[in-house]
């Protein structure tokens, strides 16, 4: 008689086999969990960083548009200036004095001061926008990050579904029941003498 025609070396043997099967499946669920929080902090510090690169560019737009503006009133208040002074030097070589001398001074002047405002409101329009885009960008990231929860497997789950298994698999068999059976008898035996 081999040690495989025994129903109950056969039945240990499945028990163990599903304690074995419920192992390895932990072991396999507790990789993949662990696998797949790796992936979500990668994918979250890769979508951070592209967000750190899109305020970058955004941070150095903003400073060549101040840096623009701030060159182009400079540009317009020396535009001015010379103006002025070229409009105020040719009207006395000409001889001419009075309101019309004044008059041309003060339009440049208002000139100067209208495209230095208008300049003034295209920075800050610009800047708006840039702002907007910093806003648009860090709640883009916020979006794409995964915040889903990812289990960790318990063994515990695990020695309970073999426990469960085996279970069953000792109430199934037909060994069980006429020994259930034999038992029964065997008591009611006793209980007739």
């Amino acid at each position: 008689m081999s040690w495989f025609d025994s129903f109950d070396n056969l039945q240990g043997l499945q028990e163990g086999m599903n304690f074995l099967s419920a192992g390895t499946k932990y072991m396999a669920d507790k990789e993949e969990a662990s696998a797949k929080k790796k992936w979500q902090a990668y994918a979250n510090s890769m979508t951070n960083i592209s967000n750190a690169i899109n305020q970058n560019a955004i941070s150095v737009n903003e400073t060549n548009a101040v840096r623009t503006a701030v060159d182009t009133n400079a540009n317009i208040q020396k535009g001015s200036l010379l103006y002025s002074a070229k409009a105020a030097v040719m009207a006395s070589a000409a001889g001419v004095q009075g309101k019309s001398v004044n008059q041309t001074v003060l339009d440049i002047q208002a000139n100067a001061a209208q495209r230095e405002s208008n300049n003034q409101i295209d920075l800050q329009n610009k800047l708006q926008d840039f702002s907007q885009q910093r806003q648009e960008s860090m709640m883009k990231a916020k979006e794409a990050q995964n915040y889903d929860f990812i289990p960790k497997p318990d063994a515990s789950t695990y020695l309970f579904g073999a426990m469960m298994q085996n279970m069953k698999l000792g109430l199934d068999t037909p060994q069980n029941d006429t020994q259930l059976i034999g038992q029964q008898q065997s008591t009611d035996i006793i209980w007739n003498t």
